[in-house]
């Protein structure tokens, strides 16, 4: 669940030590989580601008429209695409794409039951 990583040379890391300590023991390589921090760019944006694009069904799940660079994939994918966003709450949006008001969970287990 947790991906631990130096960025100075891309190795996982436990996340038991890196709960001990944001530097790995063998060289002081400072560890971070993969994830993406405030005002940080995304990594992999291109590889997912590229992806989208080739798409022919967009769901998204649990998002706002409001971040970006990823709250503009949705203009990369093709127009004839089908497009779902799950969320607990109706998006604000003039984007065409079907809204599914609830728990995406309880949606994907419903799906892989029918």
């Amino acid at each position: 669940m947790y991906r631990i990583y130096a960025p100075v040379d891309q190795k996982s890391a436990n996340v038991d030590d890196y709960l001990k300590s944001m530097y790995r023991a063998s060289d002081h390589a400072v560890l971070r989580p993969d994830i993406t921090f405030y005002e940080e760019m995304p990594q992999h944006v291109q590889e997912a601008v590229e992806t989208v694009s080739k798409a022919d069904l967009l769901v998204i799940v649990g998002t706002s429209f409001q971040v970006y660079p990823f709250a503009g994939l949705i203009d990369y994918a093709p127009a004839d695409a089908d497009k779902i966003a799950i969320n607990m709450e109706r998006i604000n949006t003039t984007a065409p794409i079907r809204q599914i008001i609830g728990d995406a969970t309880k949606f994907f287990s419903e799906l892989i039951l029918h």
